[in-house]
Parts: C-alpha cells; structure tokens; sequence
C-alpha cells in the first residue's frame, strides 16, 4: 500500500463517521457519506491492480484463493455485526425482519432496491455486497482496462458512461438512491476508474522519481475542497456518484505521485505519519463497526443526562469506535483469518 494512500483511508472514513452521526437540528453531512464510499470503490481497483496486476498479466493469477482470501476477512467480522444489530434490535422490543436476514448474511442485500433490504441489520453492510461482487469482476475487467489497446478502452467506456448517464438523467428521484448510489453495476464505474487510475500509475511510476514537486498534495485537498463545494449545488443524480468521478481519481494521483518524491508536502507526510498509519489499517473493523458503537454510545448518554452534547457524544463515539475496533482487529479479525487461512485456501 502507497503510505499516503493509507493514511487518506482514515481521512475518508472519518468523512463517513460524520456522515452517520447524525443530530436533530444540524443538518446532514451527506457529502461525507458520498465521497467517503466513492473513494474506497476507486481506491479498491486502484490497489487491487498494483498488487495482482502482473500475477493476471503473466497468467499467474488464482482467482479461487482470491476470493477466499476476501470471504475469510469480510464474512466473520459482517456476521458478528449482523447478530449484535439483530440482538438491538430484540432488546428494543422491534421485529427482525426475516426475509431480509438471508441476503444480507451472503452479502447479496445491494441487489435488492428496497431500502429495508439493502440497509437491513447493520446498514453499512451494502458497502461491502457491492465489494464482493466487484471482487469477482476484477480479472475480467482488469484484463480489458488495463492491457487492451487505450483507443478500444476509451470508446467502451465513453459508451457505458452514455448509457449511465441516460438512465440517471430520467431515473424517478425515489429511485436514485438504490440505482445509482447503492446498486453494484453502477459501482462498476468508480472500481473501473481505480484500474484505468493504476494503468496512468504505472507509466508515470516507471520515470525517475523526482525530489520535489510543488505543492501536490495542496492541490489533492483543493480538489477535494472544490467537490464538495460542488456537492452542494448538483442535484442528487449527480452528487451522490457520477460528481466524484471528475475528481477522486486525480485526488489519488495527487497523492500517489507526491508519496514518490524524496520530499513529500506537509499533507502528505502527515497522512504518512504513524498514527494515520495506524488508523488506515483499521478502517475495516472501523466502518463494519461504527454505526453501533454510535447509537450505544448516544443511548447511553442520553440516559445519563436528557440534553447531550454534541460534541461529547461525537467525539466519544468517534474514541470508542477506534479503540473497539483496534481491539476487534487484534483478536477477533486478524485470528480467525489466519487460523482458517491455511485450512480453506490450498493454492
């Protein structure tokens, strides 16, 4: 993993957590939602393809452990998450919804346009439903973005982008939502922006490295600043994906090619710090967990005293999220991973 890049991993998911702590009489921090989730969409098919692009290019990709690989980190911790929301949910006194229980425990609840479905148990789950299936794509559409001649790329893209933009301009606004934002074809967009993202990567990668370019990671932010100014003023069709599509894969670039210079900008050496570091591996456990570690936290304070702060609730949730996570990551995550490993994967 690029160190800048990790770290910009704890920066957009701290977009997220703000995103879902919501608080009656402040508006919602949707643009944090929106460009969080683009971001790791892209970021996946741009690190896939720096770690198994030559293993496809040279035939000696296997898809099987792969995918077992992925299950193994993504099953055990989803799980876990999906019986504590079901347990909630019983102490609350409210009906688990049954039929939405299957397709979320085999990750198939984003293929679903109905939100009861698609945000069933643990609501961030979707994320990784859309994840799984753009798993499963990555030889193929590796192999066509990044090895095919770029003048046969470019006309099937700009051909998908026509229709994507057909059916977004007179998609019911209802609609959006489940279509555009949630639904996995559509995700296909931002993980095909990661891959042809790396395929840029890799020719710029193979120039010497130069000492200092000015101000890249300055400019990253500006992008980033000038997004979500944007976001505001788009209408949701637009705002909620297709926006972060102009932007999120030169903010990546940015901060991948200032990663390489011998002198990094001020941004970038502190999304390269320790600490950010750090927070970037445990993003994982972070997301699948946040949203319960948030509505505990703001229930209990707010049996404690009837007017919470906001800030104290946000920022104890935000601790406790970090601390839960680091801690789920350590002996929960990482264990059962490698104690299943060698026994499901035989390469």
């Amino acid at each position: 993993m690029i160190r800048t890049l990790q770290g910009c991993r704890a920066l957009f998911l701290l977009l997220i957590f703000v995103c879902h702590f919501r608080w009656e009489g402040r508006a919602d921090f949707t643009f944090g939602g929106d460009c969080g989730v683009a971001f790791f969409f892209i970021l996946s098919g741009f690190v896939l393809s720096i770690a198994h692009g030559q293993e496809i290019e040279s035939g000696k990709w296997h898809g099987q452990p792969f995918i077992a690989k992925k299950l193994l980190r993504l099953l055990p911790l989803h799980w876990l998450c999906a019986a504590l929301f079901a347990l909630r949910i019983y102490l609350h006194g409210d009906p688990v919804e049954a039929d939405t229980v299957l397709p979320n425990l085999l990750l198939l609840q984003s293929w679903i346009p109905v939100e009861r479905f698609y945000y069933s148990l643990n609501s961030p789950a979707w994320f990784l439903s859309d994840l799984l299936f753009l798993y499963l794509i990555f030889r193929p559409l590796y192999t066509f973005l990044a090895t095919k001649r770029l003048k046969t790329v470019c006309s099937t893209v700009a051909a998908a982008l026509a229709i994507y933009a057909l059916v977004a301009a007179f998609l019911p606004k209802e609609q959006v939502e489940p279509w555009l934002y949630i639904f996995p074809i559509s995700r296909v967009f931002d993980f095909s922006l990661g891959i042809l993202s790396y395929r840029l990567w890799r020719n710029l990668s193979q120039r010497r490295a130069p000492r200092r370019l000015p101000s890249l990671d300055v400019a990253a932010l500006a992008l980033l600043f000038l997004t979500y100014l944007l976001h505001g003023w788009l209408p949701e069709r637009v705002a909620c994906q297709s926006l972060f599509w102009l932007f999120m894969p030169a903010i990546i670039l940015l901060f991948s090619a200032d990663d390489r210079t011998q002198r990094p900008g001020l941004i970038s050496r502190a999304l390269q710090s320790r600490p950010a570091q750090w927070l970037g591996s445990i993003t994982f456990e972070f997301y699948l967990l946040h949203v319960l570690v948030m509505r505990a936290t703001v229930s209990l304070l707010r049996q404690l005293t009837p007017t919470p702060n906001f800030w104290l609730s946000l920022l104890l949730s935000l601790a406790l999220t970090i601390i839960i996570a680091a801690i789920v990551k350590r002996y929960f995550t990482q264990n059962i991973y490698f104690k299943l490993k060698n026994r499901v994967i035989k390469i």
